[in-house]
């Protein structure tokens, strides 16, 4: 209702100045200037250089986006060696910061990309709907067989269970499969637990992250409603449901 009455502010500004796509030629990064870029999947990245301050041993990288992050970043030595990053939500509401430890004095280079967008299906398994479940059932399946390869990642998510995956996949027959062979024993309506199983889920995933809830709205966990909302702020995933 928020967004609908009060539509947010969705511009951003133009990538007037085009950075390299090579590490040989990377723009220099100062510390605490921020840059606005703009990347593309399979066809644009950006690359950043910078020297760590005599002294320091650890750099942190904030990286926002709009409406919600959706880039990743890889971070390697003047050799070209990756070196190891983690990353979080940051201090900011609605960015991600990157941490890792570096040398002082030494330059480094960062990639900026766009990786594959990670989805996950999280849907209604009450009683309530067992007079549709075989519609929902071929629906999630005609969705699994669209995923793109390199463009998208899946896992899905009965309410109230695990993942019907141990690990995210472009694989569409891998999708159908794991549609096919979920044989559930747990009759949940709880919307309230699968999207916060969802954001924990996602949490994990670098770039852009998105739920597809799809249930009945008849719900069994209305007690945990601020605890969903404060995983959907935290993790910031884009939320379409479909209401059955």
């Amino acid at each position: 209702p928020l967004e609908w009455s009060q539509p947010p502010d969705l511009s951003y500004p133009a990538d007037t100045t085009e950075v390299p796509d090579t590490p040989d030629q990377a723009a220099p990064l100062e510390m605490g200037a921020p840059v606005v870029g703009r990347v593309h999947r399979g066809e644009d990245v950006d690359w950043y250089a910078f020297r760590v301050p005599d002294g320091q041993r650890s750099v942190t990288l904030t990286v926002g986006g709009t409406p919600s992050v959706g880039v990743a970043l890889d971070l390697v030595d003047a050799d070209g060696n990756p070196v190891d990053t983690s990353f979080g939500p940051g201090r900011v509401p609605g960015t991600i910061e990157y941490h890792a430890n570096v040398d002082p004095g030494a330059t480094y280079r960062v990639q900026v990309r766009q990786p594959p967008l990670s989805a996950i299906v999280a849907y209604d398994t009450s009683i309530s709907l067992s007079a549709y479940q075989p519609l929902v059932t071929q629906s999630i399946r005609a969705y699994a067989a669209g995923v793109v390869p390199g463009q998208e990642v899946m896992n899905f998510l009965p309410f109230d269970q695990k993942p019907l995956l141990e690990d995210w996949t472009d694989d569409p027959w891998v999708l159908r499969s794991a549609v096919d062979g979920f044989l559930g024993d747990v009759s949940s309506s709880s919307a309230e637990t699968a999207l916060i199983d969802a954001s924990r889920l996602l949490s994990t995933r670098e770039g852009a992250r998105a739920i597809l809830l799809v249930t009945d709205a008849e719900t069994g966990s209305a007690d945990r409603s601020t605890e969903m909302w404060q995983s959907l702020d935290t993790v910031r995933p884009v939320v379409f449901t479909v209401h059955i």
